[in-house]
């Protein structure tokens, strides 16, 4: 199982490490693996204001190969193994943003759903 914690919907730290969003393909890769994702309480809040517009620029914006590790070597690593994987980084980023597409409208949908029983 992987816990994907978001510090915010807009922009987060999370699609802009190389090493996360590997993470997230690479998990995708395991049929045993459910990637399970969450925000704090006061985001998930917001998150229910927000315009899905919004919500879908982020989600374009992923992008593995202008994504960043703190330690260089670390992200020459990890982006040479992406060019060598079948899809490269278009794949990388393709399974990333539907992981986490598919994670937001099941959040968005327990919003809704929470929202109508209270």
């Amino acid at each position: 199982r992987m816990l994907i914690v978001l510090n915010t919907y807009k922009n987060p730290v999370y699609v802009k490490r190389v090493w996360t969003i590997f993470e997230l393909w690479t998990a995708s890769a395991d049929k045993h693996v459910t990637v399970t994702m969450t925000l704090p309480d006061h985001v998930k809040t917001d998150i229910a204001k927000e315009s899905v517009g919004v919500i879908t620029k982020n989600l374009k914006d992923i992008d593995a190969a202008t994504a960043e590790a703190s330690d260089p070597r670390d992200e020459d690593s990890i982006k040479t193994k992406i060019r060598r994987a079948s899809g490269g980084f278009d794949g990388v980023n393709k399974v990333a943003k539907q992981l986490l597409g598919q994670s937001l409208c099941t959040m968005i949908t327990e919003l809704i759903e929470a929202a109508q029983v209270g």
